[in-house]
């Protein structure tokens, strides 16, 4: 049986790394993690000390046919293990998760020297590994920038939690928006489009998720003070599926993602959206197809009416939407991870050769 050695922030009982484990369950895995900021301040941690040392020394003992490193691209101690495993002849593969401003720019700022800083362990992680998964061409991209070869670069999106093909007969009358509330989600943008929407057409709007600071709160809440709009929270996700097949689109015009998944989750619903056409957001909404990406605020206005009233079009694009998100399905993402992982430890090879 492959062995394969999880390095990673996200623990193992976290319902989309445990989907992501269960859907390879013809392999040996084992998980290290933390919930460590992940910083290069951390790296002299007590308890992140004690990850490496744990991590290594699993890595020792276990001897895996692959490592997989996750939220620790370009940061020593992924770098650090990457070097260790490629010394004991281990496949190495990293899921970077990078967006592209983490990229150093023309500036002077503290924030960019650290990613100046930062930027010479990005390209030599990229340049040691075996193999990088990237959610989608916009990581791709990205890592294109930090002279990463194109041919260990494959692209295998995550997986989705929800269950398909199940929309309810009746959607109730509102508009979706869910999120972890910061000023890069754009719910000041929401809600002045919803402003605009209401002089128009009657609906309601459900903002759903906790906020990221209690300065954008008060900000949001300034803004909604004289709107109609619901206010739920934290949504666990039991919650949230029945949220999303009832709505009647699901609105977030954020500013970047790396994936986006409760796009995924929203087309996994047979829910329209409307975002932004940026970062991975444009690869995985297909503009026109599973719902509509425009960057201004009257053109947001216009999609959304326009799925609220065209009928025709709202039930094509339901329809579209659930075909799109079988690409998610956990079980297509696993065949792709199969062959990613059989290729890297020879069993294409030796299976030709019989």
């Amino acid at each position: 049986m492959i062995k394969i050695l999880h390095i990673a922030r996200t623990e193992r009982s976290h319902p989309t790394f445990r989907n992501f484990i269960e859907s390879l369950s013809k392999y040996e895995h084992i998980v290290v993690s933390t919930t460590e900021p992940v910083s290069l301040k951390s790296f002299f941690n007590i308890k992140y000390t004690k990850l490496k040392l744990k991590a290594l020394t699993i890595l020792m003992k276990m001897r895996p046919d692959i490592i997989i490193v996750r939220e620790y691209f370009g940061l020593p101690f992924g770098l650090f293990i990457t070097f260790i495993a490629k010394m004991l002849r281990i496949k190495t593969v990293a899921i970077p998760d990078i967006p592209e401003y983490a990229l150093p720019k023309f500036s002077l700022e503290f924030a960019n020297i650290i990613k100046i800083l930062r930027y010479p362990l990005y390209v030599i992680h990229a340049r040691i590994l075996d193999a990088i998964v990237c959610f989608t061409e916009y990581e791709v991209k990205t890592l294109l920038k930090l002279h990463a070869s194109n041919e260990k670069i494959m692209i295998i999106p995550w997986g989705c939690d929800l269950n398909f093909g199940t929309i309810p007969r009746v959607r109730r009358n509102y508009i979706l928006s869910l999120a972890a509330w910061s000023d890069r989600k754009n719910l000041h943008t929401i809600l002045k489009v919803f402003s605009e929407i209401l002089k128009e057409i009657d609906v309601d709007l459900y903002v759903a998720g906790r906020f990221c600071d209690d300065k954008y709160k008060n900000k949001i809440m300034g803004i909604a003070r004289d709107l109609k709009v619901n206010f739920l929270g934290f949504i666990p996700d039991s919650e949230k599926c029945n949220l999303m097949k009832h709505a009647k689109i699901f609105y977030l015009p954020s500013k970047m993602e790396t994936l986006g998944r409760v796009y995924i989750e929203a087309m996994a619903s047979g829910t329209p959206i409307v975002a932004m056409k940026n970062s991975a957001v444009q690869y995985v909404v297909k503009d026109g197809v599973t719902g509509f990406l425009r960057n201004d605020e009257e053109g947001q206005k216009e999609a959304i009416l326009r799925l609220l009233t065209d009928e025709r079009l709202y039930k094509e694009m339901q329809k579209n939407c659930l075909k799109e998100a079988e690409r998610y399905k956990w079980e297509n993402v696993a065949r792709k991870w199969e062959r990613l992982i059989e290729e890297l430890v020879g069993i294409k090879n030796e299976r030709k050769k019989e």
